[in-house]
């Protein structure tokens, strides 16, 4: 519960410092990397109660758009737009580094 509350303060504390949309977190592995934005899901007319922008992309470059929520428990949960739905701890990602 704690780590959830940490994650959500500093997901705030990143969102207000930062003018634009820009990466927060990232998890990645086997030719795939999940980003997790500090802007809105663009699929209001598939989800509404994931409010976070994520994307999917794989080795080939592909990109998929998607939407996130984490939970009480510190699930970060994710759906796209080709149906797809995933949950991952919030433990797999780490912040992303901008110069």
């Amino acid at each position: 519960m704690r780590a959830t509350i940490a994650l959500a303060m500093f997901l705030a504390s990143l969102a207000a410092l930062q003018a634009q949309a820009a990466p927060l977190l990232q998890a990645g592995g086997a030719g795939v990397t999940l980003t997790l934005y500090d802007e809105p899901c663009t699929l209001t007319g598939l989800v509404r109660n994931l409010p976070g922008r994520v994307t999917w992309t794989t080795a080939a470059k592909h990109v998929y758009e998607g939407c996130y929520a984490i939970n009480v428990f510190g699930i970060v949960s994710m759906f796209f737009a080709d149906l797809t739905v995933l949950g991952l701890p919030s433990e797999a990602f780490r912040p992303v580094r901008t110069t």
